[in-house]
């Protein structure tokens, strides 16, 4: 036993053994848990243990490169049956196939973020006199118009009477040298901080709205052919 153990003669391997396992006597658990020493040794019984378990354990199961291929579905016939069989049952393997899904799925997001342009569009001043001719009724008249590139988002607010308080936003997207019905389909995300509040798709006519906002500072995102043309800092009421 450990020399720095606070009494070397109490406690022998068995017992540290059978604390390990959960099946020891009080006086044992006590004794471990007031002696540092016992707790250390305890420990690396422990991940000994545990260690060897999982390599005793693993020895029939499937190869990396066969959980790979179950993965990426290329496995058939039999072999996928047993393989899945084998995943019901084993919780070293079914944790290394749930690693390689997160890997998988987070090489593919900085694939996307790495394939998206993203662009922040700026305030257009003044706005344009047929876009204010164009104003809905009831609508604020001083339309704000946003431009990146050859995408311009015009925005406007309207009072919801029904509830005080409250504000539809909407908007309208155009694109130099494309028909309106060529960006139908678009999305349109409307953020709050870090949060997605809602999301919009684009109409035949590049139109979308957000009913009942609250007032608050919001961020826009249209996600369109490979862009992410951010529209920041819009004050709704």
């Amino acid at each position: 036993m450990n020399e720095n153990c606070i009494d070397p003669t109490e406690i022998q391997e068995g017992d540290l053994m059978a604390y390990v396992d959960g099946v020891a006597d009080e006086v044992v658990a006590q004794h471990v848990r007031r002696c540092p020493a016992c707790a250390r040794r305890a420990q690396t019984l422990a991940e000994l243990g545990t260690a060897l378990a999982a390599n005793l354990y693993r020895h029939t199961c499937p190869e990396s490169d066969q959980l790979i291929a179950y993965h990426l579905g290329e496995l058939g016939g039999n072999e996928k049956l047993v393989v899945a069989q084998h995943l019901r049952q084993c919780p070293h393997c079914a944790r290394e196939l749930a690693g390689l899904a997160r890997e998988e799925r987070t090489g593919l997001r900085e694939r996307l973020r790495a394939a998206i342009e993203v662009l922040e569009a700026t305030l257009v001043m003044p706005p344009r006199a047929t876009a204010v001719r164009e104003a809905p009724e009831g609508t604020r008249p001083e339309l704000r118009i946003y431009q990146a590139g050859d995408v311009e988002i015009t925005l406007s607010q309207q009072v919801v009477w029904a509830q005080p308080g409250r504000w539809d936003l909407s908007g309208q997207v155009r694109v130099e040298e494309q028909e309106p019905g060529m960006i139908g389909g678009a999305r349109v995300e409307l953020h709050r901080g870090d949060g997605l509040i809602a999301i919009a798709l684009l109409d035949s006519e590049g139109r979308f709205s957000f009913a009942s906002v609250e007032p608050a500072d919001y961020d826009l995102s249209l996600l369109w052919e490979g862009r992410d043309i951010q529209v920041k800092s819009v004050r709704v009421g």
